[in-house]
C-alpha cells in the first residue's frame, strides 16, 4: 500500500512538474510577444513629422526597411549618421567661405 502510494505521488509530482513547465512555457512566449509588440510599436514612432507618410509607405512595401526599424539600435545609427552628414556639410561650408 505504501508502494501505491508513493508510486502514485511519484506520478502526480511528474504531472505536476509538466503542468509549471508549461506554465513556464506560456510566460516566456507571453514576455517575448510582448518585446515583439513593443519594438512594433516604436518602429512606428516619427520624429520628423513630415517624414510620417514617406516613412508608413516604405515600412508598408519594403521588408527590409521594416525589419531594419524593428531593431532597438536604428535610431542611435539614425542620429550618428545625422551628426556625421551635419559635421561634413559643416566642413564643406567653412571651407567654400573661408576663403
Amino acid at each position: 500500500m505504501i508502494e501505491t502510494n508513493k508510486e502514485e505521488l511519484e506520478k502526480i509530482v511528474k504531472e505536476m512538474e509538466v503542468v509549471v513547465a508549461k506554465e513556464v512555457v506560456t510566460e516566456m512566449k507571453k514576455d517575448e510577444l510582448e518585446r515583439n509588440i513593443i519594438a512594433i510599436q516604436r518602429s512606428t514612432k516619427v520624429n520628423f513629422p513630415p517624414l510620417a507618410q514617406l516613412h508608413n509607405f516604405f515600412r508598408t512595401k519594403s521588408s527590409w526597411y521594416y525589419s531594419w526599424h524593428l531593431k532597438s539600435y536604428a535610431g542611435f545609427v539614425h542620429v550618428i549618421l545625422l551628426l556625421i552628414y551635419l559635421a561634413i556639410l559643416a566642413s564643406i561650408f567653412f571651407q567654400l567661405f573661408r576663403r
